[in-house]
């Protein structure tokens, strides 16, 4: 599967991209983005693999300060500039020659789940968008941590902000096991399997710049989601430690024309090499394959 690089602007910022093409000419797309912290790789080749056996065309891309694109302070986890990039791939890939521009659908796990719901919201005549276990809402988030986290949270982002302020930073792990001293994510397991992902990066390490936490504590992508016009599927699931399965089911009810699977795993295992890996493939290529038919 040959892989053509690409480069696209962002607010300024150079972003990198990848795009895979299938034998057909002129295939359909999707825009693929990745989720909290993670490169545009991490778990994903075989999704990619699939999509373009399938015959589309698949366009993966790096946020801003991620991976081979350009930003500073390096892997800043900010969901306005995410969503900002997600805008601005979907108009570069539709301005590209050798695909059905016409025919675009937006893929989004985790974090990304969520931003490809916004991105939804916000641009026409998609063709439809996979959210794999998206987050939907930062006042569950919020009403689900301790208030040791929240103060702690707090007190880093601040920290990092004021430090911002003399051209400094201030970071904090992405990625602990419970009972660290403090990280983004320390749920049990979700360490473990988010290295599993991570895995063969050159470029990655387990840390964001804290100040980010201030633009995460305000993003409800559940708000929005009732603007959306095209077809989505949603998959997420019942035992998710970071994705409370209510927010989920309501983020779906308000989408006019939605497909929401529920099944009984936690966070990652729709990921390559997890367990359910197989079936989420199934379920999102039978999705394209009723897109591609239309």
């Amino acid at each position: 599967m040959a892989e053509h690089k690409h480069v696209f602007t962002s607010e300024g910022l150079s972003c990198s991209g990848s795009l895979f093409l299938p034998v057909n000419e002129q295939p359909p797309v999707v825009i693929l983005g990745q989720g909290f912290g993670a490169e545009r790789t991490f778990g994903t080749g075989s999704f990619i693999r699939a999509f373009v056996e399938a015959g589309w065309a698949v366009f993966s891309f790096d946020y801003r300060s991620f991976g081979a694109s350009e930003g500073k302070p390096r892997q800043l986890v900010n969901p306005h500039h995410h969503c900002e990039d997600w805008y601005n791939v979907v108009q570069y890939v539709r301005s590209l020659q050798n695909i059905d521009n016409q025919r675009v659908v937006l893929w989004g796990s985790s974090f990304a789940g969520g931003h490809v719901l916004v991105t939804a919201a916000r641009v026409s005549r998609l063709a439809g968008v996979i959210a794999q276990v998206p987050f939907c809402s930062s006042r569950s988030t919020a009403k689900n941590t301790t208030i040791g986290k929240s103060i702690q949270s707090v007190a880093h982002a601040c920290l990092d902000g004021l430090l911002s302020l003399v051209g400094s930073e201030h970071r904090v792990a992405l990625v602990a096991k419970p009972g660290a001293d403090f990280a983004i994510m320390d749920a049990p397991g979700w360490y473990e399997d988010y290295m599993k992902i991570a895995v063969g990066s050159s470029s990655w390490v387990n840390s964001m710049p804290a100040r980010g936490l201030f633009a995460v504590a305000n993003y409800n992508p559940i708000d929005t989601a009732d603007k959306i016009d095209c077809p989505v599927l949603i998959i997420n699931g019942a035992r998710d430690q970071g994705v409370p399965a209510e927010d989920v089911r309501a983020t779906a009810a308000k989408i006019s024309n939605c497909k929401h699977v529920e099944m009984d795993f936690d966070h990652f295992d729709l990921y390559e090499g997890f367990e359910l890996h197989d079936e989420a493939l199934r379920l999102q290529v039978e999705f394209l394959n009723k897109i591609a038919g239309e």
